[in-house]
């Protein structure tokens, strides 16, 4: 049952390459999450005892999506011939520039609590493992670190500035905000993780993708240069997290080893040789990487089977949200998430891993809010799409590429649970819907260029 839905994945991706946008991106997501359980690159013991019901659940979530995008595709079509060539850069720039400015101040507020918050904490930056055992097991954070968490959104809008616009910036305006991009790697340290960065890779990769729709080819190859840097700084970042968090055990089990014990699974032994022949450094890597990617989908076989109780109603989904209310009502964000932990170790499996973003669709509003859910982001994705191949600028840009990322998160967790990408949103819809951007437009551009 769990190969069919893969090849029915395979079938929708291919179906939904032409067109782009966020199906794509869910149908390549879900393909790189199933694959490797599905076609026995990887094991997981428990999965052979599961029902299919996990596989029904994601083909329901995957429809309502797919309804959704289909919706917005028949109310706001896109040019068959793609996007204007005639947009008009100068006068987008100039919208977005005092933004962009206000941005730069709360990106360097973000960058300099980070460092405090190190300093604070008197580590460095050298041994991923102290930086866990210092930040995220205290028992809470300091002044420093909260108001890094609650501004780094910051620091993500001015480097997607930065990269849009960097063919009508100076050198030293584009090094100026694309710098800012610091803030989004240290704050990746701060939890010794890799979540940011990927975020990070994922929105410059979209970025460029519609940068490129919008520039003369000439154009658009000339800069080829500067994408690929950009991504190889990410990737290489990731690498480096992985590697050093993996490293300093003591005894002979490796990180990749005692994650395998983890999640109860086990690599096909024909890989296992293979990977093992080449080096361990590289069995290790390539392990961690698989898990990593695959275990999402058979611990929610386990999830889906599980009674959690009443509906939760948005704790699991906008986290965010709801601490900042946790002193007027009775309820405890952490005691939730707790609960869901306490439940999944009970059934003999891991509680801490990554269950789809589904399983808090599940525990916040049942299969049929899930299935709502998950139109409405269909729809909502679909629609910032269009209006990118329709020739609309950096702020429909910017909101596309956010859905089309939050599209790839669905096979592991929802996007906007993460505070950087949940108050990221919120402050472009806030821009937008309230007309605040019009307001900030000088009234020549060239005067708007020269600041």
């Amino acid at each position: 049952m769990l190969l069919a839905l893969t090849l029915a994945m395979a079938v929708l991706a291919f179906l939904a390459w032409r067109n782009g946008g966020p199906l794509f991106s869910l149908t390549i997501a879900w393909l790189v999450c199933l694959t490797p359980v599905a076609i026995g690159i990887i094991n997981y013991e428990y999965l052979a005892y599961a029902t299919n019901l996990y596989v029904w659940m994601i083909g329901l979530a995957v429809i309502g999506f797919v309804l959704g995008t289909a919706g917005a595709a028949s109310l706001n079509p896109a040019p068959a011939v793609g996007p204007q060539r005639d947009h008009d850069w100068d006068a987008d720039l100039a919208k977005w520039l005092p933004v962009a400015k206000f941005c730069l101040v709360a990106s360097a507020f973000a960058i300099l609590n980070t460092l405090l918050n190190f300093r604070d904490l008197g580590i460095g930056v050298g041994d991923l493992a102290v930086i866990r055992e210092g930040v995220i097991t205290a028992e809470s954070a300091n002044i420093y670190a909260r108001l890094a968490a609650i501004t780094t959104w910051a620091c993500f809008l001015c480097f997607a500035f930065a990269i849009y616009f960097r063919h009508k910036l100076t050198l030293g305006q584009f090094a100026m905000y694309a710098s800012t991009s610091v803030g989004i790697f240290l704050s990746t340290l701060t939890v010794a993780g890799r979540g940011s960065v990927f975020q990070f890779v994922l929105l410059t990769l979209f970025l460029e993708t519609m940068r490129a729709r919008k520039l003369p080819t000439e154009v658009a190859k000339r800069q080829f240069a500067t994408r690929m840097a950009i991504l190889a700084l990410g990737g290489a970042f990731i690498v480096y997290v992985t590697m050093n968090r993996s490293a300093g055990n003591d005894d002979l089990t490796t990180k990749a080893d005692l994650y395998l014990r983890y999640f109860s699974a086990y690599l096909n032994p024909t890989l296992e040789q293979a990977l093992t022949s080449v080096s361990y450094g590289v069995r290790d890597f390539v392990a961690e990487t698989i898990i990593y990617i695959s275990h999402p989908a058979p611990l929610f076989s386990v999830f889906v089977e599980i009674d959690f109780g009443p509906l939760a109603w948005g704790i699991h989904d906008f986290p965010f949200v709801f601490r900042q209310f946790e002193p007027f009502f009775n309820y405890s964000v952490l005691e939730v998430y707790n609960q869901k932990t306490f439940f999944l170790t009970g059934q003999g499996v891991i509680g801490v891993g990554w269950v789809t973003s589904l399983a808090s669709l599940l525990l916040d509003y049942g299969p049929i809010g899930m299935f709502i859910f998950l139109f409405g982001q269909g729809f909502a994705g679909q629609w910032a799409w269009s209006r990118v191949r329709q020739g609309r600028g950096f702020g429909s840009v910017l909101v596309a590429v956010l859905f089309m990322v939050a599209a790839v998160y669905l096979p592991y967790m929802p996007l906007f649970s993460d505070t950087n990408m949940f108050l990221l949103l919120g402050f472009l819809l806030v821009v937008r819907l309230t007309r605040m951007r019009p307001r900030f437009v000088a009234p020549r551009v060239d005067r708007a260029l020269q600041d």
